[in-house]
């Protein structure tokens, strides 16, 4: 039993192992016979039944994780492998007695490493993790999608996002911006292909914030100019206008004060803003009334 698992495996499971002691494989693995490791050798042939070939492995004691297979190929290294990591086959009395008399969750794990499930079971939590973990990554991507979704509704007024729906609705807007039109809307589409760009020309762009605020600014201001109290104001301020043309006296003392005004607003306190005459305010207030009394 110990020459068959140590040609079809590279190992004893007796001389490895917890509880081995001071027993190895190099020491103890030869024959009485064999002492020497290089002398020490197990040969098996083995008859492939699927493939209808016969394989000759022969391993060494000295070097039991490189053996001599015939022939040598890829398809036969690979049957090899396999029997590398399935030593199950080789038990004996002890280590059975060992497993029936282990406590029960010991036994199950010592099954499981002797069955090599220790592995599938780590396999089986980093495939449970990796579920996970896309459960999450998917719930956030669609999270996101159904905002993204929401939000272009809302841009483009949709109650539905149908493909028919949406190319309307976009090349709506796009002719409104003076736009070609889209065929078809895909997932890689540029609904926005061709904005920022005059006569071949990239543009500045434009702050949606301040632009909203100077669009509402404008509807305030056409809405006032459409109501009645701004519609009152217009037709007195016509009256009066046409009440200045007909009286050109008064247009001339109009004009005369807003002269005055003009003139005091540029007086620096020296000098006439006029003439350049030397002035005290109170000279210049009393010269600008005799010219005005003498018109």
């Amino acid at each position: 039993m110990d020459a068959l698992e140590f040609v079809l495996s590279g190992t004893i499971s007796r001389l490895t192992g917890r509880g081995r002691g001071e027993l190895s494989i190099k020491l103890h693995g030869p024959h009485i016979d064999c002492v020497l490791p290089e002398e020490a050798f197990a040969e098996a042939v083995l008859h492939i039944p699927p493939l209808g070939k016969t394989l000759t492995i022969r391993r060494t004691v000295k070097a039991p994780t490189t053996p001599e297979i015939t022939p040598d190929t890829a398809e036969m290294r690979k049957i090899l492998a396999y029997l590398e990591g399935h030593p199950e086959f080789a038990l004996s009395r002890r280590e059975i007695t060992s497993y029936v008399l282990a406590e029960p969750g010991a036994r199950s794990k010592e099954v499981q490493e002797l069955l090599k499930l220790d592995r599938i079971n780590a396999l089986r939590l980093r495939f449970q993790k990796i579920a996970r973990d896309a459960m999450a990554a998917g719930k956030t991507a669609g999270q996101a999608r159904k905002a993204a979704d929401d939000a272009f509704s809302r841009a483009l007024s949709l109650s539905t996002t149908t493909p028919t729906v949406i190319l309307s609705a976009v090349n709506s807007q796009r002719a409104a911006l003076g736009l070609g039109q889209l065929q078809e809307i895909c997932a890689d589409t540029a609904v926005n292909a061709g904005v920022g760009i005059v006569g071949g020309q990239p543009t500045m762009p434009v702050n949606k914030a301040v632009a909203e605020n100077d669009l509402r600014a404008l509807r305030d201001a056409m809405d006032a100019r459409a109501s009645h109290e701004f519609s009152a104001a217009r037709n007195e301020a016509l009256t009066k206008l046409r009440r200045l043309e007909a009286d050109a006296s008064l247009l001339n003392a109009v004009i005369r004060d807003d002269f005055l005004k003009v003139a005091l607003d540029l007086f620096d306190g020296e000098h006439c803003p006029a003439c350049d005459i030397p002035h005290t305010p109170e000279a210049l207030v009393d010269h600008c009334r005799k010219a005005c009394k003498a018109r």
